[in-house]
């Protein structure tokens, strides 16, 4: 992780009402289009000797806004939201507490201490930072151990995301930096109003409605011997919507007892603890 610390990514932020694991959305000074897709994000970063604080959207797409406490200029604002998930075990702002593999004495700060995740990597590796500020990573299905796990409370349904570009550029007289955006979603205003907070709820409600709708119209399959078997409805599902969002990625799931990683780009089921891969195929 030393080159992403370098970039300010997972390092604790110099501000007074603002912590790394915040959940945050658009402030009122948002001036960055749709970057947002107009979902909550969670802060996973500082950029160093700058007021620009690195965001993980809930979409994926990762940037840095200002966020000045000095000059009151506010890109972004602090939320109590919970991560939604859908097509993951365990995503960027998700809570996590110790696994039943913990082999860390209390790193994590004892016994029920509550992490934020700040990244999750395709191997199952999970970047976590606990409530007293100690950042650490560990295994969640990689290599079939479970260092970490969910908590109780966490929820199950995760939208998914469709993909554009734009770019927007901010400059103060301390410094200067530029957006590239990855995601683009529809979404309305989220002026600080009580208006337009009724309707980003409205909005996001409607949003979540839609991407859980469990009608696929294709089909995921994998190999067995000679045959090919269909994973079960909510595997598909599943399956499907980690493809929509990145069809070169990989998604990791428990099938049969097991922990597999499904990468897309080559399209094989890699059993995360013995490594032994079948090929799997999508069909419309």
């Amino acid at each position: 992780m030393s080159s992403e610390r370098n970039r300010g990514l997972y390092n604790e932020l110099v501000c007074r009402s603002l912590q790394l694991g915040d959940r945050v959305r658009r402030g009122p000074d948002w001036r960055f289009e749709e970057q947002d897709s107009g979902l909550a994000g969670t802060v996973v970063g500082q950029e160093p000797g700058t007021k620009a604080v690195w965001v993980e959207w809930d979409s994926g797409h990762l940037n840095v806004y200002i966020y000045d406490e000095l000059n009151n200029i506010y890109s972004i604002k602090k939320v109590y939201e919970p991560r939604v998930l859908y097509d993951e075990m365990v995503a960027v702002g998700c809570k996590v507490t110790r696994g039943i593999d913990w082999t860390y004495d209390n790193a994590d700060g004892g016994p029920g201490t509550i992490g934020t995740v700040l990244k999750v990597k395709q191997d199952g590796s999970i970047v976590v930072r606990w409530k007293f500020k100690n950042t650490g990573e560990y295994k969640m299905g990689k290599n079939g151990l479970f260092e970490i796990q969910m908590c109780n409370d966490s929820s199950t349904s995760q939208p998914t995301y469709s993909a554009g570009i734009t770019s927007n550029k901010y400059q103060s007289g301390e410094f200067s930096f530029e957006h590239y955006d990855t995601d683009r979603l529809k979404t309305t205003n989220t002026a600080d109003t009580e208006q337009s907070r009724e309707q980003e709820r409205v909005h996001y409600d409607e949003y979540v409605l839609n991407v859980n709708n469990e009608s696929v119209n294709v089909s995921w399959e994998y190999e067995d011997g000679t045959e090919w078997k269909r994973y079960e409805k909510n595997l598909n599902v599943r399956i499907e919507k980690a493809y929509q969002r990145n069809k070169v990625g990989s998604t990791i799931l428990k099938f049969e007892k097991e922990t597999y990683l499904i990468h897309f780009k080559t399209m094989v089921k890699e059993n995360s603890k013995t490594k032994r891969e079948v090929r799997v195929r999508r069909k419309e």
